[in-house]
């Protein structure tokens, strides 16, 4: 008997130890279940998060859009920190179901230059982004009532194909004012654009194991221009003064009083000292006034010279000009050049003879970017690079813009892109070519044949010298480049 009490006793002592137990161990247990669950949550948030910023940093290099917060709110540049947080904020939101309130991501564009020469320079677009999200435990001090998630991803945009360039540059009497977007006149900023772009082309050029790119510029107004003769001059070039009936005033006079235009549209020139004397043909590329005619015939090169005799000065703002017609500009064709081969890879001397003829050029008459666009196709069917960009750079509406809209209803347009595009290169590449329109100090919209030419994806609106430079950069990566996840 004492031995069965003894046992009682023993089973009263153990009463609650189980309880007990289950009081300590409890908490561990609920800690390890909120780890299990919270903590399970928070890793598929890290690595949804990881999925998003890979993929929106993909889709931004894709874009290529420039991106500075600090530029002026009407500027490219900054519509396009703009445009790139509104794609990184749609990836992510779409991704990070149940983040509380909204993410805002931080984003970095930058150009890197490789250590090697033999590397191309690509494009990095780097996209940081932290999210919140409730804990399923809030009372459990594990976590606490909310998480964040923070991760990085990255992506670059490589070029890597060559590319031939066409500037078809509107150089009509308007491109001698002065407008609110640069610093001189809209001639001259546009001379600065096409020098800051031979400048990135040349990075890429004499690289080995790449193709290099070319450049062509085509000149408009009411018709297109080649370089026939320039010769220096000494005296009152092509008979002076009373063999120049756009001169007015004494003949005695030195500088001499000349008008542009008898009927007194443009501004007045003067007769300079001794310089240069250029002989210029010019071609209207509308035949027979026809626009199936000319559509027919758009990569016929005109032979039919109209010859014309015109002092070639330095180009700068109000240097003196003489010339002895009444288009009184002087520009001329370039065929497409990849510049000095004997440049070391990268360097920006590479396309110094083509700046150069560039710089010496100033506009006048009329505006027919037709003209410009049929002799830039001209010009760039002569390339022989797998990707072709036709750049139309105008201020302004064609003085007969019914012509231009019977040319596109015609399908001058479809004709030369069709055209380039059935091109093989040497190298058994098949031609891909794009035509572009920038239009500055004009809404360009208004410009309604141009744009059913090249399309609404293909027209921009430049606010300044800024946008029209990021604008053609952008499009030159676009048709060039190719993405790669940076591994970050």
């Amino acid at each position: 008997m004492k031995i069965r009490t003894d046992l009682k006793i023993g089973r009263f002592r153990q009463k609650g130890h189980a309880a007990i137990i289950f009081v300590l161990v409890a908490p561990i247990m609920f800690s390890l279940f909120s780890i299990a669950i919270d903590g399970a949550r928070m890793m598929q948030n890290e690595a949804r998060l990881d999925d998003a910023l890979e993929i929106a940093s993909l889709a931004l290099a894709a874009e290529n859009n420039p991106n500075d917060s600090t530029a002026d709110e009407s500027s490219e540049a900054y519509k396009g920190w703009v445009r790139n947080k509104e794609i990184a904020t749609a990836y992510i939101t779409e991704y990070m179901q149940g983040m509380q309130g909204t993410v805002d991501p931080d984003i970095t564009k930058s150009e890197v230059a490789p250590e090697n020469d033999d590397d191309p320079r690509y494009f990095e677009y780097t996209v940081e982004a932290s999210t919140t999200h409730e804990t399923i435990f809030k009372d459990d001090n594990t976590f606490g009532d909310s998480y964040d998630v923070k991760s990085t991803g990255a992506a670059r945009k490589y070029q890597n194909q060559a590319i031939d360039i066409v500037f078809i540059s509107d150089f009509s009497d308007t491109m001698n004012d002065d407008w609110t977007g640069g610093t001189q006149a809209k001639y001259l900023d546009l001379k600065d654009v096409i020098e800051d772009v031979t400048d990135y082309v040349s990075q890429y050029n004499g690289l080995k194991n790449l193709d290099d790119s070319t450049v062509g510029y085509v000149g408009f107004n009411s018709v297109t221009q080649q370089l026939a003769d320039r010769s220096s001059i000494t005296s009152d070039p092509a008979g002076g003064c009373t063999d120049n009936p756009y001169i007015t005033g004494d003949c005695t006079d030195n500088p001499y009083t000349v008008s542009g235009y008898d009927a007194g549209w443009y501004a007045t020139y003067y007769v300079p000292e001794p310089g240069a004397q250029a002989d210029l043909c010019q071609y209207n590329q509308y035949i027979n006034n026809s626009a199936s005619d000319t559509v027919g015939a758009i990569f016929d090169v005109k032979t039919t010279c109209d010859e014309k005799t015109i002092w070639a000065g330095d180009g700068a703002s109000g240097s003196d000009k003489l010339f002895f017609d009444e288009n009184g500009a002087y520009f001329y064709d370039i065929a497409l050049t990849a510049g000095d081969a004997t440049a070391p890879p990268g360097d920006t001397s590479r396309f110094n003879a083509f700046n150069n003829q560039i710089a010496a050029f100033y506009p006048d008459w009329g505006t027919s970017s037709y003209e410009g666009l049929i002799r830039g196709a001209q010009i760039a069917a002569d390339g022989d690079n797998p990707r072709r960009l036709l750049i139309i750079l105008s201020d302004g509406m064609d003085n007969y813009p019914a012509i231009t809209t019977s040319l596109v209803n015609a399908g001058m347009c479809t004709t030369i892109t069709d055209t380039l595009d059935a091109q093989v290169t040497s190298k058994n590449y098949q031609v891909s070519s794009k035509i572009v329109l920038i239009g500055f100090d004009y809404d360009v919209s208004t410009n309604e044949a141009l744009v059913n030419c090249v399309g609404t994806d293909n027209t921009y609106q430049a606010q300044n010298t800024g946008d029209i430079l990021a604008i053609i950069l952008k499009l030159i990566t676009e048709e060039v480049g190719h993405l790669i996840e940076a591994g970050i």
